[in-house]
Formats: structure tokens, sequence, C-alpha cells
């Protein structure tokens, strides 16, 4: 597949700038080789601030093989609200416009799927389980180190510019109190108000995974997601922030073995305690330092797509909408939705193993199905000798 590591910059570079870049740039190498793909580096930035850029920022960029994505704006045109002692155009006061900026990594759709990742994370592992996981159709994120439900640090999907398009939408109307949220979507999980709720760790949560926000649910039906649940269609779910998104050892294992972190956040000077730390202070920490090659890796097996008959479920006395079959093998990914010859449709879910389970469950209707043709696709890698 095609992937993409994405930056943003919001006003104009400074120096230094992007300094793990070359720390990126080696672990796309790495990504591409385990993928079989291609792993391109992107940096958003508004044109405004890119015609500021010096040729030392231009050349830099050159030299690790990185590419600007310019951005027609940093808030969604349609948000028309913002802390009192803000206004547009302020640099500081205010994580909005360098939070919400992101939003465009969604619509990047001629990849096959994107991570975003702040400028303060340096690479410690393979990041390939990432793209390949997002490109299966998941909104993948994780949480933060002091409490927040999403840190905006970190976040992957296969781009689709409806989700862009949502996020535009989302923006129509909406106010942001720090008793209800975004929208007065509230702020579970947490009890109440978290760090960044007033920009994009809320907004971006409040958006994707509350389901009982009519305002989200509205917005991601406007951009055209599919329905019969709209959430479905974005597929929202957290990866494990002390492996995939490192921010101190608040909320790990007491013994846990920094070894295990493929992306470090935080902290960014030398840590103490039991927080792992930058490669730059390994001698001095617990910090993860052992070479790439000999850090736990996930297998990227090759597969090959497979057409399989899930067949009938006329099982109609048991009102029955779901059927699930074995698979030998380990299933990669699979069609989301698909129809049988009457034109039912079907959500498709399935758990990989060396015989791996594959699920149908009628979407349209909470009933059987008699065809004998449902025919689903899945990229399926055969179990090992």
């Amino acid at each position: 597949g095609r992937y993409a590591f994405v930056y943003a910059q919001v006003t104009p570079p400074g120096w230094p700038w992007l300094t793990f870049l070359d720390n990126m740039r080696r672990y796309a190498r790495e990504a591409a080789e385990k993928t079989k793909g291609t792993v391109d580096i992107v940096v958003l930035i508004p044109a405004s601030d890119a015609a500021k850029m010096t040729r030392k920022h231009h050349e830099h960029l050159r030299k690790y093989d990185a590419r600007l994505e310019y951005v027609p704006w940093t808030l969604p045109p349609e948000l028309k609200w913002w802390p009192k002692d803000w206004q547009p155009g302020q640099a500081l006061g205010w994580c909005g416009p360098q939070d919400l900026v992101r939003a465009h990594t969604l619509g990047l759709d001629d990849y096959d799927a994107v991570a975003f990742y702040d400028q303060d994370i340096e690479f410690h592992g393979d990041v390939s389980p990432i793209l390949l996981c997002a490109s299966t159709g998941k909104f993948l994120s994780a949480s933060g180190g002091v409490g927040e439900p999403l840190n905006v640090g970190f976040f992957a999907t296969r781009p689709d510019k409806r989700l862009l398009r949502a996020s535009e939408l989302f923006a129509k109307g909406i106010a942001f109190d720090r008793q209800t949220g975004w929208g007065k979507a509230g702020f579970l999980p947490s009890a109440g108000y978290f760090i960044g709720a007033e920009c994009g760790q809320g907004y971006f949560h409040s958006l994707f995974y509350h389901r009982k926000s009519q305002k989200a649910r509205q917005a991601l039906t406007d951009a055209g997601l599919p329905g019969p649940d709209v959430f479905d269609a974005v597929d929202a779910v957290q990866v494990d922030r002390c492996i995939w998104n490192y921010q101190t050892g608040n909320g790990c294992p007491s013994r846990f073995d920094c070894n295990l972190v493929r992306v470090h956040h935080k902290p960014t000077s030398k840590p103490v305690g039991r927080d792992c730390g930058k490669l730059s202070f390994a001698n001095s920490s617990t910090a993860a330092s052992v070479p790439s090659s000999s850090l736990p890796s996930f297998a990227v097996p090759p597969c090959e797509v497979r057409k399989i008959n899930v067949g009938p479920n006329c099982r109609c006395k048991e009102q029955s909408s779901t059927k699930t079959i074995d698979v030998q093998g380990y299933i990669l990914g699979c069609k989301q939705i698909v129809n049988n010859p009457s034109g039912d449709t079907f959500r498709i879910t399935f758990v990989s193993g060396a015989v791996s389970k594959l699920t149908a469950t009628r979407e349209d209707a909470d009933a059987c199905w008699c065809d004998d043709q449902l025919v689903v696709a899945c990229c399926v890698s055969p179990p090992s000798p």
C-alpha cells in the first residue's frame, strides 16, 4: 500500500525545526520494507506560513524526502466559538488552530493509511502495525498521560474526504463549555473537563467517539458516511499509549519495560523515576536504547485476496441475522460492507488466528437470508507450516 506519516506546522517555522525528522525517515523506510509499500512524510502547513520558510527549512525537508501539503484553514470555516480572550490570527493564547489543522490529515485520500504525529515524537521501534491496522478502516488514537481520553499528538486512519468534511460540519453552530464540552457531548470517560478539552483533544474525541452526541452523528451523516450507524463507518478504537504514544509512565505498569515503547512522546527532557526517556538519554535512564532489530516485532506476512462464500443463513424461525464461519489462515482485512444477489446488506467483521472467524451481520433488517451466495473478499495469510 501507499502510506504516510504526517506533521503539522502553524505559524512560520523557527530553527531548529522538525528535530526528529531523521528518526521519522529511518522508520518510514523500515515500515516501507515491512509492508512492501511506500511511506511518505507530509507536513501540513498554511501557504502563508510556508511563504516565510527559509532555504534552510526547505533543504531540511529535501534531505529527508519530506513534502509540504498546503492547507486552506487552521480552524474549520464554520467554527465561530473561541475563548473570550483570544481572536483569530493570534499566535498564542489558544491551542485550537495548532490542533484542528490536523484534521486535514483525514482528507489525504491518495494514501491507504496515514498516521499523524506531534513534532516532539520519536520512534523507538517498528510502527508498520499502526499503518496496517488503520488501512482496514479503523480510526486509531491513544489516551493521554494526564488523564485526557484522547491525546491529539497521534492518530491514524484510512483517509476519506468525508471524515474531513465531517470535521468541518461539526463546527457549525457549536460551542465549547467547561461543564458540558463540545456541543453538550460531555467528557466521558473522563469525569469532567480534561487538559485540551477546549482544543483538538476534546473536539476529535467528541466527533469520533461520542455515539450519543446528536451533533456528531449529524455531522458524520451529512458528510455522507454510510449507515445505518455512521459511527460504525468511523470505527474509532484506541491502542495502548504505553507502547504507541508513550507519555510518561503515568498509567503504565509499575515494572514497565521501556524496550516495549514503539513511539515516544513525553518526557522530552531527562526522565525521572520510572519514566522512559528519549534515545539521547539512554545512558542515564531506563530509556529504550536497543537497536530496532532486537525490539519485539509484529511480522507482516504476505497475504492473498480470497473470495470467501459465507453462504445462506436460512434459520428464519430463530430470527438469526448473523452467521460466523471458520476460515483457514490469518485474515488481515476484508471488505466491510457487502451485498448478496438479493440486495441484502451485510457488515463483515473477523477475528484473526490460524483459523480465523469471519462474521456476516445483516444490516438492512434483523432477519435471515437464504441466498446460496454471500461472497466476501478478504486478504488472508496462510498459517505457518
